[in-house]
């Protein structure tokens, strides 16, 4: 036999009856009981409990900086050996920077060597160095090249200036028709080579004999 089902009537004045148990809100009651939040308590923090953890991406780790001169270090022989002339040129102008024509004659080196007699040096050794290249290229050891007198009266200062930038624009642009092949050209072992670093050493003795005669007032 199947169980009877109670009666609709009698499930439905048992839900009344429940409701009419209930307590009643008054409206005031119930917006107090929303602002509230329903009347929940939150349970207190137990102490010693741990909070949950956050997970803190770091960044990623900067890239290193490039190198302030990649020539000097990854570069070609070729690209090594015209950074080091233009290296060393840039501290003789930073040598002489600011001097007027009237320290033009003062004696900055031994031997009697004056300031615009050391800068025409430079500018002859540029010139002769431009004349060698072939013979230099062709593995002929380079000559001597000609000095200048320390007093010359051929050029006051603004043109001893001129002369050497303009010796070595010359000599830079012959330099950078060379092929980088072979490399063993650039090399100081080869005559090629031997020529352009004793121009760089040149250049550099240069201007750390100015900068000490500028210190110190003394040749």
């Amino acid at each position: 036999m199947t169980a009877r089902k109670p009666p609709r009537r009698k499930a439905a004045a048992a839900r009344k009856q429940a409701g009419a148990r209930r307590p009643t809100r008054s409206p005031r009651q119930s917006a107090e009981r929303r602002q509230t939040g329903g009347g929940r308590r939150k349970s207190a923090a137990r102490p010693g409990a741990r909070g949950k953890l956050r997970l803190v991406r770091g960044r990623a780790p900067a890239a290193p900086p490039p190198p302030a001169f990649p020539q000097a270090q990854a570069g070609t022989s070729k690209q090594k050996v015209l950074f080091g002339l233009i290296r060393a040129r840039v501290a003789v102008h930073a040598a002489i920077q600011g001097l007027s024509p009237a320290s033009a004659d003062e004696v900055v080196a031994p031997g009697r060597r004056t300031l615009v007699g050391l800068v025409l040096d430079l500018a002859a050794h540029d010139r002769a160095a431009l004349h060698m290249l072939e013979s230099a290229l062709r593995g002929a050891a380079p000559g001597a090249p000609p000095e200048v007198a320390p007093a010359s009266p051929l050029a006051d200062w603004p043109e001893a200036i001129r002369r050497l930038h303009a010796e070595r624009d010359r000599l830079v642009s012959a330099l950078e028709s060379v092929p980088e092949e072979p490399v063993v050209v650039w090399d100081p072992a080869h005559p090629f080579g031997a020529l352009l670093a004793a121009l760089t050493s040149r250049d550099r003795e240069t201007a750390e004999a100015i900068k000490r005669w500028r210190t110190t007032r003394e040749p």
